[in-house]
This record gives C-alpha cells, structure tokens and sequence, in this order.
C-alpha cells in the first residue's frame, strides 16, 4: 500500500494480478448471473488467430518468443470497445478441445491484467502436448502462460499451471497418472518468491522425485532467463 500509494483493495487487486491470482468480485443481488462457458462462442477467434501490433510486439519483440510456438498456441488478440489491448490465450483438452480462455491486458500496469470467462476451465495449460510424451521424457511445469510460451520457445515439453496459489487437484491427479503410466521426468523452475516457492512444494507432495532448477540471480522467472539467454546467443 505504502510503495504503490494503494488503498487496501487496490493493493490486493494488484498482487492477485502479480501472481495469477483470480479474485471474485462482488455481484449485485439483482444481477442476473453470468451464462456458463460456450465453446461456441469463441471457437471462431481460434480457428483464425489474428495478431494486431501490440501483441506482435509483446509476444515477439518483447518476449522473443518462436512464432512456431505462438502458432501452436493458437494466441489471438484484440482491442475493448475502450481501445484496450489484450492477448487471447486458448485452453484445449488433450484432444485440442477448447475448454477455457484466458485475457491477457497488454498495457503494462493497467488493471485488471487477466480476465477468464465465466466457468472456463484454466486449470492447466497446454493439455495437447501430453499426447506428445513417450515414457522416460521430461515435462517442464511453469507458472502462468507467458513462460510456458518461453520454454517452449526454448524447445521443451511444457504445461502451465495458471495460478501459483493452489495446485488443483484435478491437476494433481492427471499429473500422478502420468508419472505412473509413463514415468515422466518433471523438472521446475519456481518463480523468484514465495507463491513460487509453495507451488513446488505442493507439486513435491504429488510427484516426489520432480526436479528444481535454480534461476539465476536477477531473474524473477523463467522468462527472465530465456531473454537473457536470448541476449547471451546475440551478443
């Protein structure tokens, strides 16, 4: 509250967003609730992603990402009605059915940074590529999408866990499936902080032997650390 000159629920609002945090905000009783998650409905900015120049400019100037990996992706964009940018991360199942969706705002700092539809299923990212595993391969478990697009960029199997405050448990149970039927090697780099810090313990609990790698020093996450590999091939 103090650094950011917030009041309680700004400063609340704002670290939920730092972290993928997804807060429930206060309905009017009158308000007629909102209508379960269509598939329908956004199938169509799928099929053909379009790009507009902001987030052409996050996801490849910015990022660095491989345009590969953006097209499998499937990312989309858009501009609201009051000319904000957002980026439109599809979530599939295994069979590339689209379950949920998740906004991303594309102004730095600007409020709210996410937005999910009503009753999307974003518990974890990048299901399709689990179809990809054959026994005794490695699977990178990221925080959130951005570096999950950054370690496949770097040529790695990767899933995304969207929040880092609460393992799913229906997360936790297709993860133990696989390491079962396939003996998947997991390996993790958390986040520089303490919601990272929780999230590899609880994953510890579900899959003991998952590895830890240690980010280098200035580097918040694993996005951090592709650019700066990124840098390092460049100069």
């Amino acid at each position: 509250m103090n650094y950011l000159k917030k009041d309680f629920l700004e400063a609340c609002r704002w670290l939920a967003d730092e972290h993928n945090v997804i807060l429930t905000e206060y309905k009017p009783k009158d308000e007629k609730p909102p209508k379960p998650f269509d598939p329908k409905r956004y199938i169509r900015f799928f099929e053909h992603p379009w790009l507009i120049p902001e987030a052409r400019k996050f996801l490849f100037e910015e990022r660095k990402l491989d345009p590969r990996v953006v097209a499998w992706s499937r990312l989309s964009s858009y501009k609201d009605r009051n000319g904000v940018p957002w980026l439109t991360i599809p979530y599939f199942d295994r069979e590339r059915n689209l379950i949920g969706v998740q906004n991303r705002n594309l102004v730095k700092g600007a409020e709210p940074r996410f937005r999910f539809p009503h009753k999307a299923e974003t518990f974890l990212y990048n299901q399709p590529v689990l179809n990809r595993l054959h026994p005794g391969d490695t699977l990178f478990i990221s925080e959130g999408c951005t570096d999950c697009f950054a370690m496949l960029s770097a040529g790695k199997k990767a899933i995304a866990i969207p929040s880092a405050t609460l393992l799913n448990p229906k997360t936790a149970k297709l993860l133990k499936a696989l390491d079962n039927e396939l003996s998947i090697r997991f390996e993790m780099w958390p986040d520089s902080d303490g919601p990272g810090d929780r999230l590899f313990l609880q994953l510890k609990e579900v899959l003991p032997e998952i590895v830890r790698h240690q980010l280098p020093m200035g580097c918040k996450d694993f996005s951090d650390y592709y650019l700066l590999t990124k840098r390092n091939e460049t100069s």
